[in-house]
């Protein structure tokens, strides 16, 4: 069986949206395709959807929130007499929805008195606190980094500043300004577990910063992605280098890594499915 869904080969490629915006259009571009397939037999969706698992996963290696769908989906198959693809992904986005509100919500009653709030990259769920943090809070200003080389922090600057909400949108080269600037940090994850985080590279050096200068840092996040232990192929997170250098030069050679892992030292709230999880010595009270 084939799969051409032009909509799946661009979420492949995408490189700018956080985990849990890819995931819901993971999702989305599934039950469409079932939807218009309404004959497949248990077998044939199966095959299709480990088919596009793998190629998503291959893609968008050190996104957690892929595999614990495909845990997802085998349990429920395991579980339930009546197996449908179907409802079982739409049980994990519903239950994605409700505990990102939860995050949402708790990070409103912690920042919101905040005026200067600085985050990175573009993660979904810290946009979601951000917009709403804005209904609390009319003097809200937010201190973003552009996010080379794909500049994903742009973006986040132009969803909010259409919201009403005040940005300064800094050079990376201006990272400690950009802090010196701000009372809070707020960041999400694409995949955690006991000991460390993963995010975008140069949240460590955000943290350094920001443990030097004792500002709060929070994360925002979810239980979707959460894993027993930390990545352990990172060889698949070299980008094009073209992005960053397109010439032939013998002598240059390129990185262009998207992703680092940190520890928790100096994460003042790690805040999962509404619950601040973060315990007195530095590792997360529960996975």
């Amino acid at each position: 069986m084939k799969y051409e869904i032009p909509a799946f080969e661009a979420l492949l490629l995408d490189q700018e949206a956080g985990a849990s915006s890819l995931l819901y259009r993971f999702i989305g571009i599934l039950s469409s395709f079932l939807e218009e397939n309404e004959t497949l037999d248990e077998a044939d969706e199966k095959e299709m959807f480990k088919f596009l698992y793998n190629r998503v996963l291959d893609a968008h290696p050190l996104m957690a929130i892929f595999p614990n769908l495909a845990q997802f989906v085998e349990d429920n198959f395991q579980k339930n007499s009546e197996k449908s693809l179907l409802k079982s992904l739409n049980q994990f986005k519903n239950r994605l929805n409700l505990n990102i509100g939860q995050t949402v919500e708790k990070s409103v009653k912690l920042f919101s008195k905040h005026k200067n709030i600085f985050t990175f990259s573009h993660s979904s769920i810290v946009r979601k606190a951000l917009l709403e943090i804005k209904t609390h809070n009319e003097s809200l200003v937010v201190n973003v980094l552009e996010s080379r080389p794909v500049r994903e922090g742009v973006m986040l600057a132009k969803v909010l500043s259409r919201a009403d909400i005040k940005i300064n949108l800094f050079a990376d080269a201006a990272m400690e300004k950009a802090l010196d600037m701000s009372d809070v940090i707020l960041v999400g994850t694409d995949w955690y577990w006991g000991n460390g985080f993963v995010n975008k590279i140069g949240t460590h050096a955000i943290l350094r910063i920001a443990r030097e200068k004792s500002i709060p840092f929070a994360v925002l996040t979810d239980s979707s992605k959460v894993m027993s232990e930390g990545p352990k192929d990172w060889s698949r997170d070299e980008h094009a280098a073209s992005v960053l250098f397109a010439e032939d030069e013998k002598n240059i050679t390129v990185y262009n890594p998207y992703f680092e892992s940190m520890d928790y030292n100096g994460v003042s709230h790690f805040i999962v499915d509404g619950e601040v999880k973060l315990a007195p010595g530095g590792f997360l009270s529960s996975i």
